[in-house]
């Protein structure tokens, strides 16, 4: 083939389609990434410079995605081996307390918001109890019933941070590492109620 914009341009689109056919997220941005270098490659040859930049514009964004997906993946395993540090969460939430023997939540309420303790002990139904930086009601916002499935009343003075779930799903969508903080902490929850449903009987 004689025209290299042609040329050019034909490589750049097969490299989108096939990008677009992968199912990986990162493979199919360093494709992208490849068919946007091809594609401003061939607006240059063909005299487009404006065409160019806005194309290379686009390269940039993408790579800066991959940049950030990579780091995401970086923060995920320290998480991983790690632990999350729940206390950052307070910086989004709103301070709330409950004295001695009040109740925070009782069984059927409202699954609406996420608890976090930075101060005394809540008591749940089943006999667990949550202190200092323990998540509270995460179960409940991914119900499908949207109830609470347990009562929870504060053992002492305590002082809770809220969520709203709203909130909460906002988080997941934006910040990859505390959904995958908040799985971790949802599955040993589960898995201490199926320890305590055992123990009992």
């Amino acid at each position: 083939m004689d025209d290299p914009v042609l040329l050019t341009s034909m490589i750049a689109a097969a490299l989108a389609l096939a990008g677009l056919a992968l199912k990986r997220a990162l493979a199919m941005r360093l494709l992208l990434l490849a068919a946007g270098l091809a594609a401003a490659l061939a607006a240059w040859r063909a005299g487009s410079v404006v065409l160019a930049l806005i194309v290379l514009a686009g390269v940039a964004a993408n790579l800066f995605r991959i940049f950030g997906m990579q780091n995401t993946s970086r923060r995920i395993r320290h998480i991983r081996h790690y632990g999350y540090d729940v206390s950052d969460l307070a910086r989004y939430m709103k301070p709330q307390r409950f004295t001695a023997g009040e109740t925070i939540f009782e069984r059927g309420d409202p699954a609406d918001r996420l608890y976090l303790v930075t101060s005394g002990t809540v008591g749940i139904e089943n006999g667990a109890r949550v202190e200092k930086n323990g998540l509270l009601g995460e179960v409940g916002l991914f119900s499908k019933a949207g109830k609470r499935s347990m009562g929870a009343t504060a053992l002492s003075d305590v002082e809770l941070r809220t969520l709203s779930g709203e909130e909460v799903s906002k988080l997941c969508l934006n910040e990859p590492e505390f959904a995958y903080a908040l799985s971790q902490i949802m599955a040993a929850r589960m898995t201490e109620n199926m320890a305590r449903v055992t123990g009992a009987t």
